[in-house]
């Protein structure tokens, strides 16, 4: 019985090895008849046509990871752009904060994607400028840093049956990384600290006087006997839209405003006429940074870092507030300086007025070496003066009026009064046309 037991491991051993030497058989033959994957060394020939291709390809990739880099930025950091945009310079901008959400779309991956698409959509292009060549799909792995992008490439690439070693790796230098970086500083500043809507505040506060208000007022009081103010939204808006195009028109990041700044103590006086306007537009305990020199016209929002860039701030093409994106409180705002009893003075009630706006304000980073620019849209809105919670704009009575009219407005003389201010019920319903008729709505 042992010897039989010995016969019998002894063929199970042979037959493991007729086994093995099958298998290496196997191999063999596939490696024979599948040309693209020989690990004998290419003839000379093709050793050099590979040398081509290669440098060519890391050519392609390199040419492609720019264009990409140009694409992200004029797309707001998209490979693909989302439903939600917004017009500038005649392009859709993507939101990076809307309705309090912030949303900042990672470099490297947007980077990727959008390069990966590209490459495979142009592989077929490619084949075509050598022949007998052919390549795979191409796996892409991006790393974006702040002065440089490494791109590294797996796309399975033959020529005349022999394969080109992979990965093909290149370094494209650039600042997009750096322009990437700061934009997400600047929206996630933003986002906790609602530094557009605090500078609009400080514009308001300190917008100038003409008569016996201020363009845009936070507070009606008058003291003379005879004195009358009555302020709509209807001549307001126009004086907040110019507001808004000078608060983002004078806005900086660090390293590039003009003048050095303070910050504005919540204790700092400007007169009693703007100490009364600083306390009604209950502007934030944090303040915002101003210039020591031109104050409410000159604002920076405070980041980690002092990139290299120029950041600009611009309103989409085409914005104007309307009466979903803007209100007053009261509106009207009106006040007359009547007698005070048993006295020769005159006073009006003090009148407070509060603003409700929203408004998107675009971003544009661009590198002062290389140009490189990085364009995207930022949600801002105030609510009663305050930071908004971004809930829409409540529809009032004015904006849902229920009948159609046709008023003539004639003074004393029987004279019919052109650009004459139109209100009922407190709806402002617009102004007189040169005949003096307004036809609402």
């Amino acid at each position: 019985m042992p010897l039989l037991g010995g016969q019998r491991y002894s063929g199970q051993a042979e037959f493991l090895a007729i086994l093995g030497l099958v298998i290496i058989g196997i191999v063999i033959v596939v490696l024979t008849i599948q040309p693209g994957v020989l690990v004998s060394p290419p003839p000379a020939s093709v050793a050099g046509t590979q040398s081509e291709v290669k440098a060519a390809v890391e050519s392609y990739i390199r040419s492609s990871a720019s264009d990409s880099i140009r694409i992200l930025g004029e797309q707001g950091g998209y490979a693909q752009l989302p439903a939600d945009t917004v017009e500038f310079l005649g392009k859709p901008r993507p939101y990076w904060e809307r309705s309090g959400t912030l949303t900042v779309p990672d470099a490297s991956q947007q980077l990727t994607a959008l390069l990966a698409s590209t490459l495979n959509a142009n592989k077929a292009a490619l084949a075509e400028s050598f022949p007998e060549t052919s390549f795979g799909d191409a796996r892409v792995t991006a790393t974006v840093r702040d002065t440089a992008v490494d791109v590294t490439v797996a796309m399975p690439t033959t020529v005349k049956g022999y394969a080109i070693p992979q990965p093909y790796s290149v370094t494209v230098p650039t600042k997009y990384g750096m322009l990437a970086r700061t934009a997400r500083e600047l929206a996630e500043a933003q986002a906790s600290q609602r530094y557009l809507e605090r500078f609009l505040q400080m514009a308001i506060a300190t917008s100038p006087w003409k008569g016996n208000a201020q363009t845009v007022p936070t507070w009606i009081y008058l003291t003379k006997c005879g004195q009358f103010v009555s302020k709509s939204s209807l001549n307001v808006r126009p004086e907040v839209e110019t507001l808004l195009h000078q608060t983002l028109s004078h806005l900086f990041l660090p390293g590039q405003a003009p003048e050095f700044r303070a910050e504005l103590a919540p204790s700092a006086s400007f007169g009693d006429e703007r100490a009364i306007a600083t306390q009604s537009a209950a502007l934030s305990a944090q303040p915002p940074v101003i210039s020591q020199q031109t104050l409410g016209r000159t604002y920076l929002i405070p980041l980690a870092s002092t990139p290299a860039v120029n950041a600009t701030f611009h309103l989409p093409d085409g914005f104007s507030l309307d009466s979903s994106t803007f209100a007053m409180s009261p509106d009207p705002a009106t006040a007359t300086a009547l007698p005070i009893a048993f006295t020769p003075l005159c006073a009006s009630d003090l009148v407070l007025v509060t603003y409700s706006a929203r408004f998107p304000a675009i971003a544009r980073l661009v590198d002062r070496e290389t140009g490189a620019t990085l364009v995207f849209a930022l949600d801002a809105a105030l609510t009663d003066s305050q930071p908004a919670a971004f809930a829409p704009l409540e529809p009032s009575l004015c904006a849902n009026p229920s009948c159609a009219a046709s008023v003539l407005v004639e003074g004393a003389d029987g004279a019919a009064i052109p650009g004459a201010e139109v209100t009922f019920l407190g709806c402002p319903l617009g102004r007189t046309d040169p005949a003096g008729r307004l036809s609402a709505p």
